[in-house]
């Protein structure tokens, strides 16, 4: 699978000591497909407590503030819409395991066609 690095991808980067960035560029890939798939779904994230300085309202801009902490809450809502569930992100693991939890309602979406890609190069199960 290739990786388009974005600038603010290579900022991530940049933070991570060399020798984890396999594992990085992985958890990248992971939150570039659930990113991919809220949009296909027209969903939303919100990172639960997020500092208020930290501005997840773009995709670089949420990546930046997960990458930002050792692990997240990302509410999901419907654009414009109700919310729908959550997924529970852990940074720094092996990289496939970063969703480490999500509520139930959310299996079908986490299933989607982006995910699933990922999933089948880097899946842990």
């Amino acid at each position: 699978m290739k990786i388009d690095l974005t600038p603010a991808d290579r900022e991530i980067l940049a933070h991570h000591d060399p020798s984890v960035h396999g594992r990085a560029l992985i958890e990248l890939a992971i939150v570039d497909a659930l990113i991919e798939a809220a949009k296909l779904s027209k969903y939303r994230f919100e990172v639960d407590d997020l500092e208020q300085d930290e501005d997840a309202s773009t995709d670089d801009g949420l990546k930046a503030a997960l990458f930002n902490r050792d692990d997240a809450l990302l509410n999901v809502y419907e654009t414009g819409g109700p919310y729908k569930g959550w997924i529970k992100l852990v940074f720094g693991n092996d990289g496939w395991d970063l969703i480490s939890d999500f509520s139930v309602n959310l299996e079908e979406f986490l299933a989607s066609e982006p995910i699933k890609k990922v999933d089948e190069i880097w899946g842990g199960g």
